[in-house]
């Protein structure tokens, strides 16, 4: 049986991958921040929390007070996160992970993942999206191949992080695939690129 998605929900859900700076834990975080703002005694957001990550603050305000767990919780620097925007040369598959992506990029000289930003819009059905903001231009890119040509299928989005694995955010396949000549650039228009969750 299938399910139908309310538009709100997903109009947050849609925020929540592509409009959140970390979308890993942009979502925990809001939900662990709604609990402490809204609970008068805490107790909601306690139960949430595992035990074992309640007893080790405990302890550590226990054995050095205050100032024991400020000077820990102040060197937590914030988490970088960056969207690219990669070319690939085959599909990744539904199930794609940074590995698979990675293992179908482009392979040419003059190459690079190059920066997406994204900005919120409406689809014709009203529908909140996620589009490219910016063009996008890889490239001139220089091919190794016999015939110096290189033929892309497939877009996709990632997330990069000061963490090892990055986060495929979508893949677009193309309509048809596209060839590249060697000392070609290859642009994607802004607003090309939609991610959203109907």
């Amino acid at each position: 049986m299938s399910a139908i998605v309310p538009r709100a929900t997903a109009a947050d859900t849609t925020r929540l991958l592509a409009g959140a700076a970390a979308p890993d834990n942009a979502l925990a975080v809001a939900y662990l921040q709604a609990l402490w703002s809204s609970a008068t005694d805490r107790q909601l957001l306690y139960r949430v929390l595992p035990a074992e990550f309640l007893a080790s603050v405990a302890a550590l305000v226990a054995s050095g007070g205050e100032a024991a767990f400020r000077k820990e919780t102040e060197t937590v620097k914030p988490r970088s996160v960056r969207r690219r925007l990669l070319l690939l040369t085959a599909d990744p598959g539904l199930d794609a992970t940074a590995d698979s992506v990675t293992a179908r990029e482009v392979i040419a000289s003059g190459y690079a993942r190059q920066a997406l930003t994204l900005t919120e819009a409406r689809d014709d059905q009203g529908r909140v999206a996620y589009a490219s903001s910016t063009d996008i231009q890889f490239g001139p890119l220089i091919f190794t191949s016999q015939d110096g040509t290189g033929t892309i299928t497939h877009l996709a989005a990632i997330n990069e992080s000061d963490t090892p694995a990055a986060r495929v955010l979508a893949v677009w396949p193309l309509a048809t695939p596209f060839q590249v000549h060697s000392g070609e650039t290859l642009s994607v228009r802004a607003a090309t690129l939609q991610i959203g969750v109907a």
